[in-house]
């Protein structure tokens, strides 16, 4: 549904049969596009590209595969960021221009961690960055990318982060929450300046109910 804040009103905007969600948007008014997801089991998924001025309804990945697919607009129009394990054994990062076949020649390799999986991607409102989760041997590594280029930028952490999440960003793309565990305190929330290149803590771990002076990092066996 759409839900207009000032009038309350609340319109239809899609209503087909199955489990769909809203996995992106692009444009405003007559220009808008939603990317949909329909989840076909529990790894299965099929995305569409749906245009509510006109109602179109447009198939673009996963229809009649069972293949695990996330995906996302890029910055370059027409094209999406695609997660997928389709070719290979772990999980990769592509993009792929829309409306291209879904060939492996078409998919172009943006983020291949050697023996690593990513496991999860998001990015920005205002398609800056891509923020990558790389399972790197059971730990949550983060992996940011620029959006338009695909290089790597580099943000600073601090030396005792095992497990890192990125969370939300600000519209603008120049804030992003960062989540660190290190198990020996409880999860911090950091905010990343990108402008001013800082890191700010949010949140001071604490847990009276618990000694964790003994806890000790984990370590791969």
């Amino acid at each position: 549904y759409r839900h207009d804040i000032a009038t309350g009103v609340r319109t239809t905007v899609f209503a087909d049969k199955g489990v769909w969600g809203v996995a992106d948007h692009r444009g405003l008014g007559d220009a808008l596009r939603l990317l949909l997801v329909k989840a076909k089991g529990a790894a299965a998924r099929e995305y569409f590209e749906y245009l509510p001025a006109t109602g179109a309804l447009t198939p673009l990945l996963g229809a009649g595969e069972a293949v695990d697919y996330a995906a996302a607009y890029a910055a370059q129009p027409g094209e999406l960021i695609v997660r997928t394990n389709r070719f290979d054994d772990f999980r990769r990062l592509y993009r792929w221009k829309i409306g291209a076949d879904t060939a492996r020649a078409s998919f172009r390799e943006i983020l291949a961690p050697s023996g690593a999986d990513v496991a999860g991607f998001s990015i920005d409102d205002a398609r800056r960055r891509i923020y990558a989760r790389v399972n790197d041997g059971g730990y949550a590594r983060l992996v940011v990318l620029d959006a338009a280029t695909f290089a790597p930028l580099a943000l600073p952490l601090p030396q005792h982060a095992d497990q890192v999440v990125a969370g939300a960003t600000t519209p603008d793309g120049r804030f992003v929450t960062i989540g660190i565990e290190s198990g020996t305190e409880p999860r911090v929330s950091y905010v990343w300046d990108w402008e001013r290149q800082a890191l700010v803590q949010w949140v001071v771990p604490s847990a009276p109910e618990v000694d964790t002076a003994a806890f000790v990092r984990a370590r791969p066996m």
